[in-house]
């Protein structure tokens, strides 16, 4: 924290005077720099078996292409109003589907019914400017806050806007039946077209998520003991986490929209996400120790780092296998040393192994439910 707070007072105050901030300090280790990827690599990571975005776009181009053959097929009006429905409602992952498609829908028939309403009592273009204008600015205001609230308006807005001038007030009714239909069949779509559940991903990400952490606490055990090689890949480690963590974060708030168990059966997700955190904060602090006053003898957190490596990486292989993963140590058995080390680097030895056991008990928990236990098949 005190180095991080000198760069900040030192880049401000050049940044007021106009002079050139110091770079001899060697207060923050420079991050290596990994090479870009060429479009190449890009586009053959997106194509990949399994990849999240082909399934979703060849979902969203089999129904839209249904959409169209339906709308010929049985003389629809106004057809395209069912493509743009799937195409908004459809989302990579079934539970974002069904509640976006839940609020497309409700909105809709809400909206239709005010159209409907606006439609007996004004006839005057001045009162349909108005209007218009009234709920465009609804829409855009509310879009960011509820998507729901924001199709309410945005049907009346868009009948008036579009549909007015051919006097025709019964599309306010078609624009209800053909969203009815795409949502329907956004809806069906996101059940039966290869199918992304969070509860399927998410362990993978865990894994990827303990296995950073392992990476991250090898190269802090080397830091600490004065190797100085680790510092130099402690910054790209410690970005690994962090991009691990928020991906596991992330899909937890994807589980959230499609989870319709009890909530207590989240509970040790949000344990493991937690923990994932914390323990590489601690890690963090770890690596910190390299002065000379705490410096541990060669070899002494050996012991330490072997017995925290492979309960890490037991539990990772237990969350991508969806095993239950193996026994805990004994107490004091992860925490152990080669030699005698200092008070403050003990404690945070002893603080990195006590935070292990909230992280095993919660990939045991999530491996014994069900819906881990045995991923649905793509």
């Amino acid at each position: 924290m005190s180095q991080y707070a000198d760069v900040a007072a030192e880049t401000a105050e050049s940044l007021n005077g106009g002079g050139a901030v110091s770079l001899d300090k060697g207060l923050v280790s420079p991050a290596r720099i990994e090479p870009r990827r060429s479009a190449g690599e890009m586009i053959q990571q997106l194509f990949a078996p399994g990849s999240l975005l082909v399934r979703h776009a060849f979902r969203v181009a089999t129904l839209t292409a249904g959409a169209v053959w339906i709308a010929a097929a049985f003389g629809l009006r106004r057809e395209y109003w069912i493509t743009i429905t799937i195409v908004i409602i459809l989302q990579p992952y079934s539970g974002a589907t069904t509640q976006k498609a839940l609020q497309r829908v409700v909105g809709t028939v809400l909206g239709g019914i005010i159209t409907a309403g606006l439609a007996s009592l004004f006839h005057d273009s001045h009162a349909m400017l108005v209007l218009i204008f009234v709920f465009v600015a609804a829409c855009v205001a509310l879009l960011p806050l509820n998507y729901a609230a924001y199709s309410i308006f945005l049907t009346p807005a868009f009948v008036l806007l579009a549909e007015a001038g051919a006097g025709d007030w019964h599309l306010a009714g078609l624009r209800v039946v053909n969203t009815l239909i795409g949502g329907s069949m956004a809806l069906i779509g996101a059940w039966v077209l290869w199918p992304a559940s969070e509860w399927r991903d998410l362990p993978t990400l865990a894994a990827a998520a303990l296995r950073a952490n392992e990476k991250y606490l090898r190269l802090a055990v080397r830091a600490a003991t004065g190797d100085a090689e680790a510092p130099p890949a402690i910054g790209v480690a410690r970005r690994e986490v962090a991009a691990a963590a928020a991906n596991l974060e992330e899909s937890f708030q994807r589980l959230l929209g499609e989870h319709r168990g009890p909530a207590i059966a989240l509970k040790p997700v949000m344990t493991l996400m937690t923990y994932t955190r914390r323990f590489a904060v601690s890690i963090g602090a770890l690596a910190l120790t390299s002065d000379d006053a705490t410096r541990p003898p060669d070899g002494a957190l050996e012991p330490f780092a072997g017995a925290a490596s492979a309960v890490l990486e037991d539990l990772a292989e237990a969350m991508a296998s969806r095993r239950a993963p193996a026994p805990f140590p004994r107490p004091g058995e992860v925490a152990r040393t080669r030699a005698p080390i200092s008070a403050g680097l003990s404690a945070r030895v002893e603080r990195l192994a006590r935070q292990l056991k909230p992280l095993h008990d919660a990939v045991a928990e999530m491996t014994a439910a069900p819906m881990v236990s045995r991923p649905p098949a793509r």
